[in-house]
């Protein structure tokens, strides 16, 4: 004998399938956005870019966010935070505050090397990304401990902040308009390390240590979005 639902269970089923729907037809924007924002070149334009592959309406895409920097901000941080879940057990892996700075690195410039995406999306909302909280935690979290150690010499967590994030940001900038030197994230570690003050034969021995690549996992903002553009 089957048991029918009571009013509470239905009420409670239509819940969960409202939310299901609005999370997923999220994601689809976010995928679209993470693949236009950074080809579009009129921004007037944008969000009829972006509605179009995510097949939605412009009433819908108004449903989720505010306007086109709204969602620029919300794939930033989604973004961000999908890289740091991958990169931080790496970096983690090693006591050295050095190394975890270069590992970061490196790991980054992988992962944009894969996903050419990420690259275009970067040019336009890096400094979205670097507000993300893993971000603004982690990595200042790996130059304190430097600092402390007398690993390097760049006293100020600022300053040290700038030299690396934006060097990297720099970097996948040069990615998204041309192909990238070989090794180019081994190179880039070691001149950063460098510039906090590492001697530059540890420095370079550091920055072309072997390390576990980085893996998203499929069904991330990230993999989907490169899917999507291809």
């Amino acid at each position: 004998m089957r048991v029918h639902d009571t009013p509470v269970d239905q009420v409670n089923h239509r819940v969960r399938v409202a939310a299901l729907r609005r999370e997923r037809m999220r994601s689809r924007l976010l995928e679209a956005g993470l693949t236009v924002l950074g080809q579009a070149e009129d921004a007037a334009a944008v969000i009829d870019e972006v509605i179009r592959p995510a097949e939605v309406s412009r009433g819908t895409f108004y449903n989720y966010f505010d306007n086109a920097d709204d969602l620029m901000r919300s794939v930033a941080d989604e973004a961000g935070t999908e890289l740091m879940a991958v990169t931080t057990p790496i970096v983690l892996s090693s006591d050295d505050p050095a190394d975890r700075v270069s590992t970061g690195i490196r790991s980054w410039i992988s992962l944009v090397e894969k996903y050419p995406t990420l690259a275009s999306f970067f040019r336009r909302a890096g400094l979205y990304i670097l507000a993300n909280e893993r971000v603004r935690s982690d990595l200042p979290r790996d130059l304190v401990l430097g600092m402390e150690a007398d690993r390097f010499t760049v006293t100020e967590l600022e300053i040290a902040f700038v030299l690396v994030a934006g060097t990297v940001l720099a970097a996948i900038n040069t990615m998204a308009v041309g192909p990238a030197p070989k090794a180019y994230g081994s190179k880039l570690a070691e001149r950063v390390l460098m510039s906090l003050g590492v001697d530059a034969t540890e420095a370079r021995s550091i920055s072309r240590a072997k390390i576990t690549k980085p893996k998203l996992r499929q069904d991330s903002l990230i993999v989907r979005s490169q899917l999507v553009a291809t």
